[in-house]
């Protein structure tokens, strides 16, 4: 047994010795296969591939396999390159059926066998070359595609590591080869993990950069495929977002080279590469002919796709390159092909980000909840997510009609693309995300804008009562009189800011869910108000009373609109008196007085203009109710207040609009409608409420701006009423109450007020009563006497110093209106002495009854009063006030002893009674009124007896 154990290990160590020489006799011997013929090179590679199934067939048991015959099906390979047309397909056939294998071992010698091979194949020099020969290139990348079957990450990081060697060694000689590599890496792209994703993207990116120039063009759709599918893959968020980016630059190497791609087209397919019809199959990269703008859409059908990826960092990337590249390079588009990108590309990406929107969950994202991962609460969730997505293709769309609108009107169904559109924006405007509503208005300035600009850059809009519009809050004058060609578009974009406007103000019903309310921002409802100037240059000319009521009615409920609580520090404006919001309502109302006033076929919209001027003037006192929102008016420069909703004070905005409308029955008060209608009776009538609240208005300054425009329209108004006395005969019953009203106001003197502020305030009493005075009594005879004697009233009653208390003080006798009741009897008195004055004869006998009646009472009550007082004087006002009674009692009797003829009996009776309470008088402490009293008294010589000729 010894024996035998010794001659074993005798053999073997021999062999082992030997196994050096046995190895190189075997190399030596598979080396000399290349000199086998053909037939006997199959038998050895038969031999080879059966040796090695049977080693596979042990692996599959867990044996270690030989991996003996794989490596001597390399070595042959190798050395036969150069009847590769023999061996490659029953050599590669097997490393494949290798590669597949459990075993890594045996699977890893495959693979490296086989990516050997090719590595070998492509870089061996032949004649005629491998660039020259394209079934070649076919026949050695076959296999290697082959590879993309297996699931075997090594073998897939094998087969790209030999991808990018290829490229670099023999990219710029492939031609056939091309489609091998692109199904490769977008096969890598769509099924592997991160680290070969990454090996893959480099080698696409290589393909982009470098060899797009030699690559023919015919494969351009595969190129585009595959970069789009690299962006679609989930492993890795750079490579996506690098891949959209890759996108970009096929754009501008497609732009920059159209010249040289068209020519290479028309050499392969032998056509115009340049047909005004791009091909029906241009989003399938397996189509044989196309054109270049087949090129285009297939690129923006991809960005369109990673427009709805379910990453936010993606999807906003593609909407932004997509957009950029529609806007950068759409001018190498056809005409025809602009169709395909509105209904295959633009429309159906609008609907699939609004479907994936409306669907988003509002729960809050897993890593805004972990901490892990900083994500600011306004992109928190799902929801909030897409509707960054949706505004910014809701805006991209807009802008491409925008700035492609030479383009798209050419088309025949403009104007469904229109529409459609516009429903879009509607739908997007109506959401109660912030965000998507205010981009929704945007988009919708953003297209209407387009006809001005593409006007000015074309130098149509050269009339001279034309104005380009450019800025939205730039105000729009519009007198062009020729209408525009597309009128019916206009009319739609007016119908959808119409709904719009209707649907987003109307306040909510009482039965509705208070928790549910919603009600639109500020913001929201600046951008709606913006838009209006934009639609109303287009639509201007026919623009009627029915279109500016609607309008109106959207704009009152804007500014009824309440505001939250917590919002309001961020609303009020510290440096102006209106709101945003306000002053954007003011500029359009600036801007329709305009058109009105420029086109004379619109003068009739004149009265309904006004109608709505004053009742945005009603609010400073009425503000407007939001439905059955509780709300508290906080006006601009008070505290803030804490409550749920608050009103925007509307006060500045109504003295706004005051000022506009008295501005504009300035100029246009004697035009036939503003009379027929009658404006400034209402006018009037809008104004009496504030005044007769004078002190008790919210603002203290806001009587004032009505007095002001009522004196302003009554020095326009009244030379007009005379002469038109039957349309004008509403006018004196509303004027002179609105004036009693304002003269004796319902609310008292503020305490408060400083001596300055009380005589500034007596000065417009003043005004008015001098407007009494010249406009009215000065044409007495041709007005009706009841006119007449209510301002004889009014003068009467306004001519009296009065006081709850008839011992005032020195801060009371400020609040008499002494120079008012001055002015007041000055005018009575000299009404009463205008004698036989035909045109004041009226107004004459109405001073004089009122004068008398006057005097009795005051005389009556400064005698009581001086009684009283003791000790103590009145004040120099009552004084002051009596003395200019016995002054005008001496001068009234002289002048009515010059015309004693035609003065009635009752007005000497009237004059006979006061003489009893005159001598009461001369008890008085006064000095002054005493010697005033003797000149008065004497005065009265002359009535001793009754004159003869008054026994009328």
């Amino acid at each position: 047994m010894g024996k035998t154990d010794n001659q074993n290990t005798i053999i073997t160590t021999a062999v082992t010795n030997d196994l050096p020489i046995l190895a190189a006799m075997l190399s030596r011997l598979f080396d000399s296969s290349q000199y086998l013929d053909d037939v006997a090179l199959h038998h050895l590679i038969d031999a080879l591939c059966k040796l090695s199934t049977e080693s596979m067939e042990l692996a599959f048991s867990n044996r270690e396999p030989s991996l003996f015959a794989v490596a001597k099906l390399l070595e042959t390979g190798l050395v036969n390159l150069h009847r590769i047309d023999i061996l490659w397909r029953p050599v590669t056939g097997h490393l494949l059926e290798v590669c597949q294998h459990p075993h890594p071992k045996l699977r890893e010698w495959g693979g490296e066998a086989l990516t050997t091979l090719v590595r070998a194949a492509v870089t061996h020099k032949r004649e005629p070359p491998l660039s020259a020969n394209q079934k070649l290139q076919g026949l050695l990348l076959f296999p290697l595609s082959g590879l993309s079957q297996i699931s075997h990450n090594d073998i897939r990081q094998k087969q790209l590591d030999c991808v990018l060697q290829v490229l670099q060694q023999v990219g710029d000689q492939l031609d056939q080869g091309w489609i091998h590599l692109l199904d490769i890496l977008a096969a890598a792209a769509t099924e592997l993990g991160d680290n070969l994703v990454r090996t893959a993207f480099q080698c696409g990116q290589l393909v982009v950069t470098d060899f797009l120039n030699v690559m023919p063009c015919k494969y351009y759709k595969s190129v585009i495929e595959t970069v789009a599918k690299f962006g679609t893959q989930a492993a890795d968020l750079n490579a996506s977002l690098t891949a959209v980016g890759r996108l970009w630059d096929l754009s501008d190497f497609l732009f920059q080279n159209k010249e040289k791609i068209i020519k290479k087209m028309e050499l392969q397919y032998g056509t115009s590469a340049t047909a005004s019809s791009p091909s029906s199959t241009a989003s399938s990269p397996d189509s044989t002919a196309f054109t270049v703008d087949d090129l285009w859409l297939l690129l923006f059908s991809r960005l369109g796709d990673l427009c709805i990826d379910t990453r936010p960092a993606v999807r906003k990337s593609a909407g932004q390159t997509l957009f950029s590249t529609i806007s950068t390079h759409g001018s190498s588009l056809e005409s025809d092909s602009w169709k395909l990108v509105l209904w295959q590309v633009l429309f159906p990406l609008l609907d699939r980000v609004k479907t994936a929107s409306d669907q988003a969950s509002t729960e809050i994202e897993p890593e805004a909840l972990k901490g892990n991962i900083l994500i600011h609460h306004t992109r928190n969730t799902a929801e909030k997510q897409w509707a960054e997505t949706r505004v910014l293709t809701m805006n991209g769309v807009a802008r491409v009609f925008c700035a492609r609108r030479s383009c798209l009107e050419k088309l025949a169904d403009f104007e469904r693309a229109w529409n459609l559109l516009l429903e879009h924006i509607e739908y997007s405007a109506h959401s109660r995300n912030a965000e998507i509503s205010v981009a929704a208005l945007k988009s919708l300035q953003d297209v209407v804008k387009m006809e001005t600009q593409v006007r000015a850059g074309s130098g149509e809009a050269s009339s001279k009562e034309s104005v380009v519009v450019q800025q939205p809050r730039k105000m729009l004058l519009v007198g062009s009189s020729a209408p525009p060609p597309d009128l019916v578009l206009w009319s739609s974009a007016w119908k959808t800011w119409l709904s719009i406007g209707f649907d987003s103000t109307k306040p909510p019903t009482p039965s509705h869910d208070r928790a549910d309310t919603y009600i639109p921002s500020q913001s929201y409802l600046k951008t709606l108000m913006e838009t209006f100037p934009l639609i109303f240059v287009h639509i201007h000319l026919q623009f009627n009373v029915t279109d500016l009521q609607k309008w109106a009615c959207v704009a009152e409920q804007a500014l009824s609109v309440p505001i939250h609580g917590q919002s309001t520090p961020f609303i009020f404006p510290t440096d102006i008196s209106v709101s945003p919001l306000q002053k954007t309502v003011l500029e359009s109302i600036e801007q329709i007085i305009k058109t009105v006033s420029l086109n004379s076929s619109m003068h009739s919209m004149y009265p309904e203009l006004f109608r709505h001027l004053f009742k945005f003037t009603s609010f400073c006192c009425k503000p407007p109710q939001y439905g059955s929102i509780k709300t508290k008016t906080v006006n601009t420069g008070q505290p803030v207040v804490t409550a749920d909703w608050i009103s925007i004070s509307l006060v500045p905005f109504s003295e706004k609009c005051l000022e506009t409308a008295s501005s504009l029955y300035e100029t246009v008060a004697s035009h036939p409608s503003v009379i027929e209608h009658q404006v400034l009776p209402n006018f009037i009538e809008v104004l009496r409420e504030p005044l007769s609240f004078k002190y008790g208005c919210p603002c203290q300054l806001t009587w004032i701006r009505c007095i002001e425009a009522l004196l302003k329209i009554i020095a326009a108004g009244l030379p007009l009423a005379r002469q038109h006395k039957t349309a004008f005969a509403d006018l004196w019953a509303v004027l002179t109450a609105t004036i009693e009203d304002f003269l004796f106001p319902k609310s008292p003197t503020p305490g408060d007020l400083s001596v300055e502020e009380l005589q500034r305030d007596e000065l417009y009493d003043i005004k008015v009563v001098e407007l009494l005075n010249k406009e009215v009594l000065q044409y007495s005879a041709s007005l009706p006497r009841e006119v007449v004697a209510a301002v004889i009233e009014i003068l009467n009653k306004a001519s009296i110093l009065s006081s709850a208390n008839s011992f005032v003080d020195l801060e009371s006798t400020k609040r008499l209106r002494e120079l008012l009741s001055r002015r007041c009897f000055q005018i009575l008195v000299e009404y009463s002495f205008a004698g036989n004055d035909s045109n004041n004869n009226v107004a004459s006998r109405k001073a004089v009854n009122a004068l008398l009646k006057r005097c009795q009472e005051i005389i009556v009550k400064f005698v009581q009063d001086d009684k009283l007082s003791g000790q103590c004087p009145l004040t120099r006002a009552r004084v002051t006030e009596m003395l200019s009674v016995l002054k005008a009692m001496s001068t009234l009797i002289g002048s009515l002893m010059k015309s004693k003829s035609t003065v009635d009996r009752q007005v000497w009776q009237q004059i006979i009674d006061l003489y009893p309470h005159l001598v009461e008088c001369t008890a008085s402490s006064s000095s002054q009124v005493c010697q005033t009293l003797r000149e008065t008294l004497q005065s009265y010589a002359i009535l001793l007896s009754p004159p003869s000729q008054s026994s009328k």
